[in-house]
Parts: structure tokens; C-alpha cells; sequence
């Protein structure tokens, strides 16, 4: 609010918290890209900006790695709500693919105006944050 913004004691804990913030984001540039990695950052950054969110991982069985789900595949690994805004993300790897029923979901997500939806890789960390700030 107006008021916490004119008191001085509000306004130095608040570049204290941006500070850190701002630390904890260089140190995840920084840190080695794979899937599962980026995976994390993205948890860590939805966390750190106060997104309630769920993430689908798969687990293995004895027919090989399942993601435990009913009705169509290719969902998005993750569904993000801060209101009044909600997000649906696939994380991949630079190199990794979209399958055909990831990029369905997407495109029907595309047609929804009142959600977002995207496609996120590493090296769009700097946009990310932004998306999730």
C-alpha cells in the first residue's frame, strides 16, 4: 500500500528482500540446465514469487516411466495460479521435444483468453522470471 511505501523501515526491508530475490535468480542462472534441474528452478521460482502450483512427474514402474493420469496425455508439466492469473507451462530442455499431444493442449490452451500458456526452455530463464514476478 501508499502508507508501507512512505515508511522507511518497510521500504529497507524491501530491498533487502529484492536483494535476496535477485541472488537466489543469479545463483539458478547459473546452475546446469537439464530437464530436471530447470524443472526445479521453475518450482523454486513459482515458489519464491507466492504461486500456488502442481507439477505432474512421472514415476517408474515395472512397464517403464508412467505419469499417473486420467483422460488425454500430453498435459502441461505444471498449472499455476496467482490470481487473478493462471498458467499452464511445459518445461523442456533446450533439445527436448514437444510430443503431438503436448502441442494439442497448448493450442487448445491457446485459445483461451483468460489463461496463459508456454512453452518454457532454459534459456528463456530471464523472461521467465518476469512472466512469474
Amino acid at each position: 500500500s501508499a502508507r508501507e511505501l512512505q515508511d522507511p523501515e518497510f521500504a529497507r526491508l524491501y530491498a533487502i528482500e529484492e536483494k535476496k530475490t535477485q541472488r537466489q535468480i543469479d545463483r539458478m542462472l547459473k546452475a546446469r540446465q537439464t530437464e530436471k534441474g530447470f524443472s526445479k528452478q521453475i518450482e523454486d521460482l513459482l515458489g519464491m514469487f507466492r504461486w500456488h502450483f502442481c507439477h505432474f512427474r512421472p514415476a517408474r514402474t515395472i512397464k517403464g516411466w508412467r505419469t499417473a493420469i486420467t483422460g488425454d496425455k500430453g498435459f502441461e508439466d505444471y498449472v499455476a495460479v496467482r490470481p487473478p492469473r493462471v498458467i499452464f507451462a511445459e518445461v523442456k530442455s533446450e533439445t527436448g521435444k514437444e510430443t503431438e499431444s503436448q502441442a494439442h493442449w497448448r493450442q487448445l490452451w491457446e485459445q483461451c483468453p483468460s489463461v496463459e500458456v508456454y512453452l518454457w526452455r532454459p534459456s528463456q530463464f530471464s523472461e521467465i522470471v518476469e512472466v512469474l514476478r
